[in-house]
């Protein structure tokens, strides 16, 4: 079925852009334009919507007012923000109706490959319980004392930005935030930032401040209707990550690889954290049904949801703008035969070595020892040996 995506600005000459966008789309996407959000919302209420692009300042009802109705009416749809707005503040407060955020002039392009990109996943997680969950979302609810440790932080007058960004990166609902907005946002950086000490120096201290205010106002409301994550999920995956980054760092490989190594064990389990606080009863049932069939757990999540925690995970990560390399980290740590054979499978192997030596007895996580040697990565399992005590 082919998708459908909308896309909202007041001027005539960019709607005429968007409606030639079609041989870009790869023919994978029905086209449709709208001259104001008013015009907007009379649509989405003929269609059914799998991405929206809005521009953010138009007459009347601006791009913010018009996502919030798409939030709450269609949550299950990608919305994309596009203006000329740079003030970076509002941009990061954009991000919170809004998945991404692409500035004026958009590269077509580049659109063009997000949106393929999204419907490809949209095939792939296709159960319409879990894309609400992902397409509603803004921000994902985290531990109550990371708000409180920021705030101490930042309120410090000793405290660096790298004392930011070391409280920064023991969150990964904070870590992903922040990299999708210093990435969405596109501050003039030619490449993806894939370090949270970086996006930190990059975004400072005000904007930190500001996504961490809207955070813990997001996490309120929404904690009155569901769970709190499980402190051992977040431990696992700080624990995945800083294994990951020794793991990558005493084999050789180079800071930026490293770094991949770290964000892809952080945000390994962004999946399973996602569908353990939307739909704790049901997750339990899955965790049940996997412990008494004796099968792994990303295998009954795909027999129950039509999709693992994985690639739930990676969807979520890919709407967010968090680089690709990453994203396929994420994807494929539970598929690592079906990585691309064109890209650097390192970082994975990373990952795969510090998820098999942190696993304990009861949940074990074997190395893949055969495909670990057959890219030249045997020795790597040694390098996990080491990391015991530090993980």
């Amino acid at each position: 079925m082919q998708s459908r995506v909308l896309f909202v600005d007041d001027d005539p000459l960019i709607r005429d852009l968007y409606s030639g966008i079609g041989p870009v789309l790869q023919g994978q996407y029905e086209v449709f334009t709208a001259a104001s959000g008013k015009e907007g919302i009379q649509i989405l209420k003929e269609h059914s919507f799998d991405v929206v692009v809005s521009d953010l300042t138009m007459p009347g009802m601006d791009g913010v007012q018009f996502l919030g109705h798409v939030v709450r009416t269609q949550p299950d749809a990608a919305r994309i923000i596009i203006s000329g707005y740079l003030d970076r503040l509002k941009i990061s407060q954009c991000l919170f109706v809004g998945h991404r955020y692409f500035n004026k002039p958009c590269d077509s392009e580049s659109l063009g490959a997000l949106l393929v990109r999204l419907s490809t996943f949209r095939q792939i997680v296709s159960n319409q319980k879990i894309r609400k969950m992902i397409g509603g979302l803004g921000s994902l609810p985290g531990p109550p004392d990371t708000y409180i440790r920021l705030e101490e932080v930042l309120n410090s007058a000793y405290s660096s930005l790298n004392d930011v960004a070391a409280v920064v990166e023991q969150d990964l609902r904070v870590t992903a935030k922040l990299l999708q907005i210093v990435n969405s946002a596109q501050f003039g950086i030619a490449r993806q930032i894939v370090s949270p000490k970086e996006a930190v120096q990059l975004v400072g201290v005000e904007v930190v401040r500001g996504l961490l205010l809207g955070l813990q106002a997001f996490s309120i409301y929404k904690n009155s209707s569901r769970r709190t994550p499980p402190t051992d999920l977040w431990q696992h995956s700080l624990k995945i990550a800083l294994a990951a980054r020794h793991i990558a760092q005493a084999h050789g490989l180079s800071y930026e690889q490293s770094e991949k190594a770290f964000l892809g064990g952080l945000l390994h389990d962004i999946g399973k954290m996602l569908l353990v606080t939307n739909i704790p009863e049901e997750y339990t049932e899955v965790r049940t049904f996997a412990r008494t069939c004796k099968i792994p757990i990303h295998e009954a999540e795909t027999g129950h949801f039509g999709a693992n925690h994985a690639q739930v995970g990676a969807y979520l990560l890919a709407l967010w703008g968090i680089q690709e390399d990453v994203v396929k980290i994420v994807e494929h740590h539970h598929s690592l035969e079906s990585f691309p054979e064109s890209d650097d499978f390192t970082p994975l192997a990373a990952v795969h070595a510090a998820h098999a030596i942190v696993s304990d007895e009861n949940n074990p996580y074997p190395l893949n020892l055969p495909l670990l040697a057959s890219k030249g990565l045997e020795g790597i399992e040694k390098h996990a040996e080491e990391v015991v005590e530090a993980a």
